[in-house]
């Protein structure tokens, strides 16, 4: 039997590739962690004209170094899941509060500046491949701040779900 998955799941993970190579400190550090060469990571990271994958242990290897799950994560959300983050860990309410009200205004900053790049890009009716890899360079760090708010906010609810407060009265 031959399986093949969609184009778009394949261009999906192999933009998770390269964000996991970049994180891991390019080509020839990921490939001397996962015991390869520095060309095949390059191969690996390429989302324009290379369709290798990695092998899974290659993803396990990268993945624990760098600590985010890049490639996992978009094989959870192309199958329509996504990962819940690591249990554990008390955390104080005021840490909690500051962690969560930098991560959005992070995340409010970068949906802003990747909307221009949006906008830009299809001002002229058509996206060129610079364009989408522009778009997409964006993109990685953008989930990153995503899953770090998803985790603050699991923190949140793990530790009772308190009110937090900013500023003002009582704050």
């Amino acid at each position: 039997m031959s399986a093949t998955i969609s184009t778009e799941a394949h261009c999906r993970i192999k933009a998770a590739q390269k964000d996991l190579v970049q994180r891991c400190g390019g080509g020839d550090r990921a490939g001397s962690i996962a015991n390869y060469s520095g060309s095949q990571m390059g191969r690996f990271a390429d989302t324009r004209t290379a369709p290798d994958l990695m092998p899974l242990h290659v993803v396990l290897i990268l993945e624990a170094e760098c600590g985010m799950p890049y490639v996992t994560s978009a094989m959870a959300e192309i199958n329509g899941h996504r990962l819940a983050g690591p249990e554990g860990g008390e955390t104080k309410c005021a840490d909690l509060e500051r962690e969560i009200f930098h991560c959005n205004t992070e995340v409010m900053r970068q949906v802003g500046a990747l909307s221009v790049s949006v906008a830009e890009a299809l001002a002229d009716g058509r996206l060129t491949p610079a364009e989408i890899d522009k778009i997409s360079r964006q993109t990685a760090p953008l989930r990153e701040l995503m899953a770090n708010l998803d985790m603050a906010l699991a923190k949140g609810r793990a530790s009772g779900g308190q009110v937090l407060k900013f500023g003002g009265e009582g704050a």
